[in-house]
Parts: structure tokens; sequence; C-alpha cells
């Protein structure tokens, strides 16, 4: 069953978008009203994706606002966009728009992009790791320093009409029998009669 799903949903490609990103520092919080996401600033570094950008010299203590962007080809129409952890609040946006808002440095997040097209696109991320004493995880107070960056893999999924968003395999144990339960949660785009 699970090899007719993996055919059907038509995913040919799934890479990650582990290398340099152009990366520009903001600390007065002016990227926003500049709209940076739709033009990027000219004056940029680059950065390492994944990676936290207190691990470069001249940024150990850097606080605050940072915009990352790369860019990426398609063969499909699809995507589900995953990052696997951002620290510690983030707004995406791709082509020049608003995707969504995550906050939270250690849990995996993404979204689909439906009708996205075939082709280049561009992906731009804000993100700040400012940490304060009342509204922020983690406090401002820690035993650890807040880390602030991508500081793990972004992966592409393409997709055509049919996809496995997710799957979970369970098991029970009986003696020397193990018993297996698998539960695959498939995402259609259009109506099918094919089982």
């Amino acid at each position: 069953i699970m090899d007719r799903l993996f055919k059907r949903s038509n995913t040919i490609k799934w890479f990650k978008l582990d290398k340099f990103w152009d990366f520009c520092l903001d600390p007065n919080e002016e990227g926003k009203d500049a709209k940076w996401y739709e033009s990027f600033p000219e004056k940029k570094d680059k950065m390492y994706v994944p990676a936290c950008w207190n691990n470069t010299l001249g940024l150990y203590q850097y606080e605050g606002t940072v915009w990352y962007k790369t860019d990426f080809e398609t063969t499909l129409d699809n995507i589900y966009l995953k990052f696997e952890g951002v620290a510690n609040e983030c707004d995406v946006y791709v082509d020049k728009k608003f995707v969504g808002h995550h906050y939270g440095g250690f849990v995996e997040f993404g979204w689909e992009l439906i009708g996205l097209g075939k082709g280049a696109h561009e992906i731009v991320v804000r993100v700040n790791n400012t940490v304060d004493l009342t509204t922020t995880i983690p406090h401002a107070i820690s035993d650890w320093y807040n880390y602030g960056g991508i500081n793990k893999g972004v992966e592409i999924r393409e997709f055509s009409d049919c996809y496995i968003k997710d799957s979970r395999i369970d098991y029970t144990l009986d003696g020397t029998t193990a018993t297996l339960c698998v539960k695959a949660n498939v995402k259609a785009l259009k109506k099918t009669t094919d089982t």
C-alpha cells in the first residue's frame, strides 16, 4: 500500500537548501518598513545555513534582527517548505509575499505553497533572537546563551496532486511476535477514484 501511495504522490524532488545565503543585519528594525523582502539590501554578507550567526566573528554577542535570502528552482507547481529550526522568531516570504510567522527555536515548521509554479523562486527570512524578562521563551535570564539564526536545515519537497503529508508506525510486542500498524496522512489536491 505504501509503495502505491509513494508512486501516486509523484514527488520527484526533495532537496535541502543547506548552503551560503545572503545575510544582512537589521539592528534598527528598518527592514520591514523598507520592504527588504521585496528588495534585499545591496550591502550584504553571506551566512551558511544551517548555522548560528553568533558563531561568526563580530557577531558573538549580537541579539536582534537579521535577514536571510536565497534562491531555489522547482520542477512542479506545489511545494512544502520546511524549516527544521529557527531561533527564535521568524517571518518567511516567498517571491516577495508573506508566507507565515513562527515562534520557537526548537520545533520544525513549514507551509504548503500550492500553485507556486515551476521555475526560479526566492525565499527571504526575517529572524529575531531577542529575549526579555516577560514575553519570550527562553527567558532573558537562563543558563545558556540564546543563539540566533536558521540553526537547522531548510528543505523543499515538491509534489503534484497527491502526497504523503506525514506517517506514523506503531508496534505492539507479544512475547516474540511484533505487530506493526502503519498510518499515513495522504493529502490530495484533486478528486480521484484511483486507490
